[in-house]
């Protein structure tokens, strides 16, 4: 395994790939509890745990990373995306017949809605897309930039409370990514001249603090109440679904995860050795990571759930297989070749051809 280069930001390859770690974890865990377990299984909690932050994660670390560029290569950027998701669910969408018996209608209605791809994963795909087109749109209206993204947001939290979003294009996700996505860029000069000795103190505040909240959350958008909603039992965050919960408690468990994981991240990245974790070299692939893990949810892991649910029924047994799962599928990104990037290269060279064939250069799309 070859170090990554030097150049990139550890910090952020390093968080990047816990987060991707914890998507893959978190995936793995359903396949015990897919017919429904009791609310005080261990594996059912650490998955509530995973799942009020990880998405979030993942958004607030794009804003980190954020950059400001001409308004042709953020569209460039979105649509390379949607374009990279729908190659992948048309790739999958065969296999997903033979498998499920599933018709044309599976194919389409991705292609036409951004929704309930074969692949489930890559919703998160078209969610971002979408940030990074909602967050350019409302830079470029007059007036402040804090203002309209509050009331962007301010829009979302209605829509929410009254129930009347729809989920079309994943838009149900874009409120809460775009949320993250904000904050990461407004903290990540804070996080960058934070002192190394405060970070493992505060990481570790954080963890508490998601610890001890994340179980508060019960399903309803400003209530304590635990009989609103339930996914596979009692309440879990799902931004796939637009399911958030109690929006409060939403807000406080993803940030508090989310600082947990990057300042934790800052201070291995300051370590000589914390290449050989693997973190770092996860995040430098961990779109190739989130892809594979997203064939493996969709294709392998129903059959790895009727077996584990027929023959193993002990804790160790079980602990056993999800160890296996998880560690496969990492290994399996350091072997594999990066089709994943490679796409994403072809499809964001495709966009820039044929932007410039149309005529749609800088000027026109800028102006």
């Amino acid at each position: 395994m070859s170090r990554p280069e030097r150049n990139r930001d550890r910090t952020i390859d390093i968080a990047r790939g816990i987060a991707v770690s914890l998507v893959v974890l978190g995936h793995s865990l359903e396949i015990f509890f897919s017919k429904g377990v009791p609310a005080d299984d261990p594996f059912f909690s650490l998955w509530r745990a995973i799942y009020s932050f990880h998405m979030s994660l993942f958004f607030f670390l794009s804003g980190m990373v954020y950059r400001k560029r001409s308004r042709s290569r953020i569209v460039i950027s979105a649509l390379s995306l949607v374009l990279l998701a729908l190659l992948v669910h048309v790739v999958f969408w065969l296999p997903s017949v033979v498998l499920f018996d599933r018709g044309l209608w599976h194919l389409l209605h991705p292609i036409f809605y951004l929704r309930y791809f074969s692949v489930v994963v890559l919703w998160y795909l078209v969610a971002y897309a979408f940030v990074l087109l909602v967050d350019e749109f409302v830079g470029s209206l007059p007036g402040s930039k804090t203002i309209w993204i509050g009331c962007a947001l301010g829009g979302f939290v209605l829509a929410y409370q009254l129930d009347i979003s729809t989920n079309f294009f994943q838009v149900q996700a874009v409120g809460a990514g775009l949320a993250m996505f904000v904050l990461g860029r407004a903290c990540a000069g804070t996080i960058q001249r934070m002192p190394i000795w405060c970070c493992v103190p505060l990481s570790v505040l954080a963890s508490l603090v998601l610890c001890f909240t994340y179980k508060f959350n019960g399903g309803c958008a400003y209530s304590f109440s635990s009989e609103c909603a339930g996914y596979f039992g009692p309440f879990a965050v799902s931004y796939f679904l637009g399911s958030y919960g109690f929006l409060p408690f939403f807000l406080l468990t993803a940030v508090s995860g989310t600082l947990a994981v990057v300042l934790f991240a800052k201070t291995l990245a300051q370590r000589k050795w914390c290449w050989i974790v693997g973190f770092e070299a996860l995040g430098v692939r961990s779109l190739d990571v989130f892809l594979l893990n997203g064939v493996f949810f969709a294709f392998l892991q129903p059959s790895v759930s009727k077996i584990v649910s027929t023959h193993f029924h002990d804790a160790p047994s079980a602990l056993t297989i999800l160890l296996l799962f998880v560690f496969g599928q990492l290994s399996l990104a350091y072997l594999l070749k990066p089709y994943a990037s490679l796409l994403l290269n072809r499809c964001v060279g495709f966009l820039v051809w044929l932007a410039r064939r149309m005529g749609l250069n800088e000027h026109v799309l800028r102006y």
